[in-house]
Parts: structure tokens; C-alpha cells; sequence
């Protein structure tokens, strides 16, 4: 299996590297050196990048001799310990090539130091982290920045050769995607896919397809809006696809849930949603897990997506899905419909709302002047069995009897529509981004002045959060296994004996 190696910072952080790199460089033509520090993220082989710290050298660190430039031995060897001694994985070494007008590219005595690096450096810098009681496994990896474009690989020392990077992700209002020079020739649409979605080429442009094309989405939640939304990804371009859901089709499910038949009664919803839209798309990629979100595989699998999807209506999994959402720098898009009324048969209000968590640029769900989830409940559904039987006796929470809310088509498709344009808002800019958006229907004939029940609300990143600043890109350096369902299955004795 191939390894597929990825970039994912926030954009502010990346143009403070490459202000420095380029154009500080832009003055005198010199070549310019730092180290990022990054927190990592791995699954199945595939590595993710989050960079969080910049080491700069200075002209004083650097050594120019008539043959090459580079950082002169103590320098490095000072930058080596930092990085032993912090609580970093992952070591990207980055310098410029401001002299590189056209693709920018590694030049022969970049191969031979990085060749040296990997080979020496990168056992030594391994060796160092578990003197220093560290179990984490170090990665390292090389990027050049040129006028055009940045050039970006690692190297595989079993098979002596280089492997480019995959995609540099920059986190911001949209997301952007820089693709390495060294990649290789970019990837064309089609012919038949081309055809399929030209009439939305037309409105959002070639370019802005390929990006929705080239997107890997996680879907958490296959039910009345997930299973809407996951062919609505389809259609609109999105060929990789993650689907995340342990439940079966009921009977009560039909009304609403997009291709499901009787015959598929009892069956997994995200081997009948995989089926259905294998039937209708050519060449779709789906990777099912038929599990629980709160699971090693789940969560594993959701760690290298570009976005994150929720479409399960219960607080603690918008609890997590956030968490992850700002812990591994991933854009989480989250769908809720709630169907109020006054009496069994009296509707007072039909509900839409899409909230969006973008890492470093927005509220989380956990500071959001909106309530996306009751933190008492939270808490409650985390406690361990012994904890929560013990705090129930107590009287602090009382077991209610489960209540199937409304629900109904229309609805489901309607809030569906809302989150995947902004999706592709999300990916592609195509308009100011509002990113909690909330809808009432029955507003639409009745109040004109709200625009039609339709009420945007943008929320700043809020610096005082705990949960979007402490745990903002430390990727798996902060082990999340407390909240997967089998260890809350363990029973914790109330007194510990000394």
C-alpha cells in the first residue's frame, strides 16, 4: 500500500514562513533556512503534518562556501536537541530557492544533505525521544520554497528513493490546496466525469471542481439527512468518500432515508448507502465502517479526511466530531432539524440549522454563542459505569424515557442542500462564508423582515477557548482513547485503597 504523505497548517502560519523564506530572500538573492516543529497524525501508513512552531536561522547560523550553502553544523545540532526535548513528532527541514523564477525543484546537493539527514539524523533524533521516555515515532521531511511554487518530499530509506508530498493544506476561511512541483503532472478530470458535472463547472469553474473532486469527506451518521447528503456529495463531484454509522434500516426509516426499499429492513445503512451509490457513480471510492464512532477504527479512519460531516443528532457526538475537528486541523460541517410543535398535530416551527467548525478561524461548538450541544450531557455520557451508577444514585441524573422526535423528507433535504453548498463554499470561496446558518420555514411566509426565517451568525475564533486553543492541531500527541465506548465500559472503584 502506497503512503501518502501530507502538509496541514494554518494559513497564517504559512505565510509567515514563506514571508521569511521568500520574500526576506528577495533583498539579496540569499537562500534562507528554518525547521517547523509539528505534532503528526498517522493511519494505516499515511502521514499528516501539523506544523505549529518555526525555528528560524539566522545569517549568523548559515555557512556559504563556493559550492553550497547550509547550516552550519552547531546551529543544527542546537535545533536537533530543541526538538528532542519538545513535545513535537514531526520535523519538516524548509529552505528557499529564491533564484528559481519557473518550478521550483531540490537541487543534486539537496538529495545528497537530505539522503544524510534521513539516514543519520532521523535514527539519532529517534534514539533521543525514547532517552527521553518519549513512544512516539519521529518523522521527518523536506520542503523548498521557490518564487512560483514549493517542492516538498520525504524519503523512504527501505526503498532508497524519494516520495513527494501528496498535498499542502492550508487552513483558513477557504481552504486552499497547494500541490508540490515535485509531485508530478496534476490529475484531469475525465472525459465522462466531465460530462457528468459541466453544467456546475459552468457556475463554479474547472478549477473549483478539481477541488471538490479531489476531496476524501468523512460522513458520520447515515440516517434521514446523512444518507442525503452522502449522495448529494456524489453528485456534486466528491469521489472519496468515508462512511460511518453502526445502525441497521428500520421500517420507520422509509419515509426518509434516500434509496432505502423494504427489502433493505435490517440491513447496515452504510453498506446499502455504499451500494446504492457504487450503482450510480463509476469509480467512487468508499471506505464503511459499520461501527460506532466511538471506536479505534472510526477514529483512526476520520484523522486523514479533508472534511468531516456530522449527521447525528446527539451531543456527544458533536462533542467529539469537534474535538477531532480542532485537534487535527479538519474542517467539521454539522447538519441538525428540529420540528417543534404546540400539540400532536399542531407544527410550530421546521427548523434548519448548519453549523461549520473551522480550526483557528471560528468558535468551536464547545464556545459558540449557539448551543449545538448540552455540556451536562456531555459529561454525563463520558462517565465510566461505576462513576455514572454512583452519580445516578445520587440523584444528579435521571434516566428519561426515549421520545422519537418528527421527522420528515422535505426537511432532511433541505438542511442537505444548505451544508453541501457550503461545502463547497468551504473549498471553493465562492461567497463571504456564514458559518452557523439557521432556518425556520415557518417564518418564510410570515416575517419578511427576517429574510425569511433565515438568520447567519459569524462567529470569530474565540483566543480564550480551551478546547480550540489548548488542543488546536496536537494531532495523536493527545491520546483520545478515554472516550472510545470500551473503555467507558470499564468499572473504576470509587475508593482507592493506598
Amino acid at each position: 500500500m502506497s503512503k501518502n504523505y501530507i502538509i496541514k497548517l494554518e494559513e497564517d502560519l504559512f505565510y509567515k514562513v514563506y514571508h521569511f523564506l521568500i520574500q526576506q530572500a528577495e533583498k539579496d538573492d540569499n537562500e534562507r533556512f528554518c525547521f517547523l516543529f509539528c505534532h503528526t497524525a498517522v493511519n494505516k501508513g499515511d502521514v499528516v503534518f501539523l506544523p505549529q512552531k518555526i525555528m528560524i536561522f539566522q545569517e549568523e547560523d548559515i555557512e556559504v562556501t563556493p559550492t553550497s550553502v547550509h547550516i552550519k553544523p552547531e546551529a543544527a545540532r542546537m535545533a536537533y536537541i530543541q526538538f528532542i526535548d519538545s513535545e513535537y513528532s514531526g520535523l519538516i527541514d524548509c529552505h528557499s530557492h529564491p533564484f528559481q523564477n519557473t518550478d521550483v525543484s531540490f537541487s543534486p546537493l539537496d538529495d545528497r544533505d537530505d539522503i544524510q539527514k534521513y539516514m543519520e539524523v532521523l535514527p539519532d533524533l529517534q534514539e533521543g525521544k525514547q532517552l527521553n521516555n518519549s513512544k512516539a515515532t519521529v518523522y521527518m521531511h523536506s520542503m523548498v520554497f521557490g518564487q512560483k511554487n514549493i517542492a516538498s518530499r520525504t524519503f523512504d530509506a527501505e526503498k532508497a528513493e524519494f516520495i513527494p508530498t501528496n498535498k499542502i493544506v492550508l487552513i483558513g476561511e477557504t481552504i486552499k490546496e497547494i500541490e508540490p512541483a515535485n509531485k508530478g503532472t496534476p490529475g484531469e478530470m475525465s472525459p465522462a466525469y466531465k460530462e457528468i458535472v459541466k453544467r456546475q463547472v459552468s457556475a463554479f469553474g474547472e478549477e473549483g471542481q478539481k477541488k471538490i473532486q479531489n476531496l476524501k469527506v468523512g460522513m458520520v451518521g447515515i440516517g434521514g439527512v446523512g444518507s442525503i447528503v452522502t449522495e448529494g456529495l456524489c453528485r456534486i463531484g466528491v469521489s472519496n468518500l468515508l462512511l460511518i454509522d453502526d445502525d441497521t434500516i428500520e421500517t420507520s426509516n422509509l419515509n426518509r432515508w434516500q434509496g432505502g426499499k423494504p427489502s433493505d429492513v435490517g440491513k447496515k445503512k452504510v453498506t446499502v448507502c455504499a451500494r446504492n451509490l457504487k450503482k450510480i457513480f463509476d469509480g467512487l471510492q468508499i471506505e464503511k465502517i459499520p461501527k460506532s464512532l466511538f471506536s479505534q477504527q472510526s477514529f483512526d479512519a476520520l484523522k486523514t479526511v479533508d472534511c468531516i460531516i456530522g449527521g447525528l443528532d446527539n451531543p456527544e457526538t458533536r462533542y467529539f466530531l469537534n474535538r477531532i475537528a480542532i485537534q487535527y486541523l479538519i474542517p467539521y460541517l454539522d447538519a441538525g432539524v428540529v420540528i417543534e410543535t404546540a400539540k400532536k398535530t399542531e407544527i410550530t416551527s421546521l427548523k434548519s440549522r448548519v453549523g461549520a467548525v473551522i480550526p483557528g478561524i471560528t468558535r468551536c461548538f464547545d464556545c459558540s454563542g449557539v448551543e449545538y450541544y448540552d455540556k451536562k450531557e456531555v459529561g454525563q455520557f463520558f462517565l465510566d459505569i461505576t462513576t455514572r451508577e454512583e452519580v445516578k444514585r445520587a440523584g444528579y441524573i435521571i434516566d428519561a424515557e426515549h421520545v422519537d422526535a418528527p421527522a420528515v423528507y422535505p426537511l432532511n433535504a433541505l438542511v442537505s442542500g444548505m451544508l453541501l453548498l457550503e461545502l463547497m463554499n468551504l473549498f471553493t470561496g465562492y461567497k463571504e462564508g456564514y458559518w452557523n446558518i439557521q432556518l425556520d420555514f415557518m417564518e418564510m411566509n410570515t416575517n419578511i423582515k427576517k429574510s425569511c426565517g433565515l438568520h447567519n451568525e459569524y462567529e470569530e475564533h474565540d483566543p480564550n477557548c480551551l478546547l480550540c486553543n489548548f488542543y488546536k492541531g496536537l494531532g495523536d500527541f493527545e491520546p483520545l482513547a478515554k472516550y472510545y465506548a470500551f473503555n467507558r465500559q470499564k468499572s473504576f472503584p470509587s475508593v482507592l485503597n493506598p
